[in-house]
C-alpha cells in the first residue's frame, strides 16, 4: 500500500490554474513584538439566521472569494494559518472552519472562489440567530478526524478514526488483475461501508456486471450525430476513465475533499471532460457518515480536448428511463427471500418509487444481522428537481435519472452542474433524520458576512 500524507488545514498556499496563490497573512503570533499570545486576526462577523426548520449538526457552506474574507490585507505565505469561528454568547466556543477552493476544468480560471465551511454543532431551534467571528490564527491545529490514503495508485480510501468509510476508484478496476475487459471501469465508489462496519455497496454483480457501487453514468449520450452509452460497458462505445489530472485530496477538520479529473470517451476519442468531487463531512455523531458528490462536465471537441472550444459544442442526455447518480446494493440482496425497506420523500416504498419523483430516497436491507442502508438527497439547484427515480422491482439498484421526463442538453460553455448528499446509516429508514438533513440541504440557514472594519 502507498499512503499518501495530506496535511490538515483551514488556510494554506494551494494551487490554481498552475499559480501559486498566497493566502496566508503577512503577519506571525511570534514575532519579536512579543505578541505570541495574541488570538489571531479579527476579518469579520457572519450572522447566521436558522429559518424555519431546526438544525442538528447541520453543515453551513458559505459561497464567496478568498478576498472577501481576507478583507484586503497585504498577504503572503508563513506557516500554518487557519480558520476558526468565536461564537457570540453563551461560552464563546471555538468552531473550527475550513477553506474549500472551487474545483476547475483545466481552461477554467476561477481565481480565489469557493466556499468556508463549518458544521453547526448540536441542536440550534427554529426561527433562532446565532452570529459568529471570524479568525485567522497561526500555529498547528488539531488534525482532522479523516484520513486519505491512496492504494496501488487507483484507490482512494476514506477512513475515520481508522473505520473505513468509502473507497473511491479512480483508476481502473478489473474483475480479473491479469486480464482486460470491457466490463472494466473506473471513476466510481465502492466499497461503502456502514457505520457499524458492514459493507453497503455490490461490485461486479453476476446479471448486471456494469452496476457498481456508487456511480455516474449515462445510457444514452448524443453528440451531434454520434451515439453513445456510458452505462452498460460491455460492447458500447461509452468509457469514462482517468484524465491526465492527478487527484487531489483536501485534508482538515471540518471536511476531506478528492477532487478527481475524468474524460469520457466514446470509440477512443474524448468527448467530454468531468470533474468528480466527494466531500465527506466530519460531524461530532458517528452513527452514520454524510456527504456531497458533486459532478461537472462538460462536452469537447475531440480534436482539441483540453482547451474550451472556440464555439461552442453540445451534449445531449436523451429521455431514457434510467441513468445519472446510482447505487449498486450487495448480491446477497438478489434473492427472492430477501425483503429491501424503501422509502421516498413522499411516501413510497420499493415497487410504489419506481418513475415517481422524490426529494430523497432511503435504500436499506440486511446486512447479516443487522441492516443498513443509503440516502440520496437531491439538490434543488439540479436540473429537474426533485428528481425522477428509477427503482428497479427485483435488482438492488436505483438511479437519479434527471432527463427520465425530458431530454437535457448541456453546452461546453455551461457545464453541466449536479450535487447529490448522501447519508449512510444503520437500521433502517428514520424519516425524521431524512427529512432534516434534506431541509439542510433544500432550505439552508441564511448566512450574512460583515467584514471587521
Amino acid at each position: 500500500m502507498h499512503m499518501l500524507s495530506f496535511k490538515s488545514y483551514g488556510v494554506r498556499s494551494f494551487l490554481i490554474s498552475g499559480s501559486v496563490l498566497l493566502l496566508l497573512a503577512n503577519y506571525s503570533l511570534g514575532s519579536a513584538s512579543g505578541r505570541s499570545q495574541r488570538p489571531g486576526i479579527l476579518l469579520g462577523t457572519f450572522t447566521l439566521k436558522v429559518g424555519s426548520y431546526q438544525r442538528f449538526d447541520a453543515p453551513i457552506r458559505y459561497q464567496c472569494r478568498l478576498d472577501d474574507l481576507l478583507n484586503g490585507r497585504a498577504l503572503s505565505v508563513d506557516g500554518d494559518h487557519h480558520f476558526f469561528l468565536q461564537e457570540q454568547g453563551g461560552q464563546k466556543s471555538k468552531i473550527d472552519a475550513q477553506w474549500e477552493p472551487e474545483p476547475a476544468f483545466e481552461w477554467e480560471n476561477v481565481g480565489n472562489r469557493g466556499a468556508l465551511i463549518w458544521v453547526l454543532a448540536g441542536i440550534t431551534e427554529m426561527g433562532s440567530t446565532r452570529t459568529f467571528k471570524l479568525m485567522l490564527k497561526n500555529g498547528p491545529r488539531q488534525p482532522g478526524s479523516f484520513t486519505v490514503d491512496d492504494i496501488q495508485h487507483r484507490h482512494l480510501l476514506i477512513k475515520k478514526n481508522n473505520r473505513p468509510v468509502l473507497r473511491y476508484n479512480y483508476g481502473i478496476v478489473r474483475q480479473s488483475e491479469d486480464e482486460a475487459s470491457p466490463n472494466d471501469r473506473a471513476a466510481y465508489i465502492h466499497p461503502v461501508w456502514t457505520p457499524s462496519g458492514k459493507v453497503i455497496s455490490g461490485d461486479f454483480s453476476p446479471e448486471h456486471i456494469h452496476q457498481r457501487g456508487i456511480f455516474f453514468a449515462a445510457h444514452a449520450l448524443k453528440f451531434g450525430d454520434v451515439q453513445a452509452n456510458f452505462w452498460e460497458l460491455g460492447k458500447e462505445n461509452g468509457r469514462t476513465l482517468p484524465d491526465k489530472l492527478d487527484p487531489k485530496v483536501i485534508s482538515g477538520p471540518v471536511f476531506s475533499e478528492l477532487v478527481i479529473h475524468n474524460k469520457g470517451t466514446v470509440d477512443g476519442r474524448i468527448r467530454f471532460k468531468e470533474v468528480s468531487t466527494t466531500r465527506m463531512y466530519s460531524l461530532p455523531r458517528d452513527d452514520f457518515w454524510l456527504f456531497d458528490i458533486r459532478v461537472r462536465q462538460a462536452p469537447v471537441d475531440p480534436d482539441r480536448p483540453d482547451v474550451l472550444p472556440a464555439v461552442a459544442v453540445s451534449m445531449e442526455w436523451q429521455q431514457v428511463p434510467y441513468g445519472g447518480m446510482a447505487f449498486r446494493g450487495i448480491s446477497e440482496w438478489l434473492s427472492k427471500e430477501v425483503r429491501l425497506d424503501v422509502l421516498t420523500s413522499e411516501g413510497k416504498d420499493r415497487i410504489g418509487a419506481n418513475a415517481t419523483s422524490a426529494r430523497w430516497i432511503d435504500y436499506t436491507g440486511p446486512l447479516g444481522s443487522a441492516w443498513g442502508g443509503v440516502v440520496i438527497f437531491d439538490s434543488p439547484a439540479n436540473p429537474c428537481y426533485p428528481t425522477p427515480l428509477r427503482v428497479h422491482a427485483e435488482l438492488p439498484y436505483f438511479c437519479c435519472p434527471f432527463f427520465q421526463n425530458r431530454p437535457y442538453t448541456v453546452y461546453s460553455n455551461k457545464p453541466l452542474d449536479l450535487t447529490y448528499r448522501f447519508l449512510i446509516h444503520n437500521g433502517h429508514p428514520n424519516r425524521e433524520t431524512n427529512e432534516r438533513v434534506a431541509n439542510d440541504l433544500s432550505h439552508p440557514p441564511e448566512v450574512t458576512w460583515e467584514p471587521q472594519k
